[in-house]
């Protein structure tokens, strides 16, 4: 007899993983709409940390996690920074929702979790660095929101 509640949703969650896998660009990142030239790296570690998350369940082509960490790479300065479509770039600014972030490193902090849950280490030099960043910029608790100062 088939349990339908097992078979169904690794289904659809293995159409899910294909449709992520198809849509990573050229350029090794991934960035919405599916299929650009192009990269960015928010759009890119959400992919990522899904295929990380589904690893040894379903199966993943490690070429999808090798194109992310190139995109990781391509983005990366010496200073363990991430930048968004390349190094030093900042995120998108969408006005009145996120222009309180940009001075952050946010796209760094994407970077270094992919990074640790892909190659499994906080040695590499780039995490290391980034974790500097990050530690320099902490957000402060204000209630009844967390935000930076």
């Amino acid at each position: 007899m088939i349990h339908y509640r097992f078979v169904f949703p690794r289904f659809h969650a293995g159409r899910a993983i294909d449709f992520i896998v198809r849509a990573q660009n050229s350029g090794a990142g991934w960035r919405s709409p599916a299929n650009r030239s192009d990269g960015g790296t928010f759009v890119t570690g959400l992919c990522a940390m899904t295929l990380i998350r589904v690893e040894g369940i379903l199966e993943v082509p490690s070429a999808a996690l090798d194109g992310a960490r190139d995109w990781l790479d391509h983005v990366a300065d010496a200073d363990g920074r991430a930048g968004y479509e390349k190094p030093g770039s900042d995120p998108v600014n969408r006005p009145g929702r996120n222009e309180r972030f940009a001075s952050h490193d946010t796209m760094t902090a994407i970077a270094m979790t992919c990074r640790m849950f892909m190659d499994r280490t906080r040695k590499d030099p780039r995490i290391v660095k980034g974790a500097g960043l990050l530690t320099d910029d902490l957000p402060a608790w204000d209630e009844p929101r967390i935000d930076f100062s």
